[in-house]
């Protein structure tokens, strides 16, 4: 059974829903020729990078106007790394101890994240509530930003 969602994870959830609406973070100039499949050969992922066409699907998807091409892959790949984490805790396949490490050391040095006010603390503390065993706010998270556009 979940646990209530905390505080963070709505503001954490809201912080990421005004990204992919176009609100609070900057253009990505430098990626403006590179395309979403180049950009997510630059990021780890806990298994196979999704697809060109999930990829593209997912960055579309957010309504309103569509993010840059590096702000939907790190979007994508957080998504993908926390619901590693959720199935980890399940019970189900990978090293949740090394998704933990990913989410607290990686993930907050995103563009988008450290562009976007309070983000870089909100994802810090859903780092920690990961690694204390709270998937409340990796799940609203999952949930906020259709990361289920990912799974197939």
């Amino acid at each position: 059974m979940r646990k209530p969602v905390s505080v963070v994870a709505i503001a954490l959830a809201i912080s990421f829903a005004l990204l992919t609406t176009g609100c609070g973070g900057d253009d990505d100039s430098d990626a403006s020729d590179a395309t979403i499949a180049e950009l997510a050969t630059e990021y780890d992922w806990p298994a196979n990078a999704p697809g060109s066409a999930d990829l593209e699907a997912f960055a579309a998807a957010g309504g309103g106007e569509e993010p840059s091409p590096r702000t939907a892959v790190e979007r994508a790949n957080m998504c993908v790394w926390y619901s590693a984490w959720l199935a980890a805790q399940a019970g189900g396949a990978g090293d949740q101890a090394a998704i933990e490490t990913y989410m607290a050391d990686v993930i907050p040095s995103f563009e988008f994240v450290k562009d976007t006010p309070g983000a870089v603390e909100n994802v810090q503390s859903v780092a920690r509530s990961a690694n204390d065993g709270d998937e409340a706010p990796v799940a609203a998270f999952v949930d906020a930003n259709d990361c289920e556009l990912l799974d197939s």
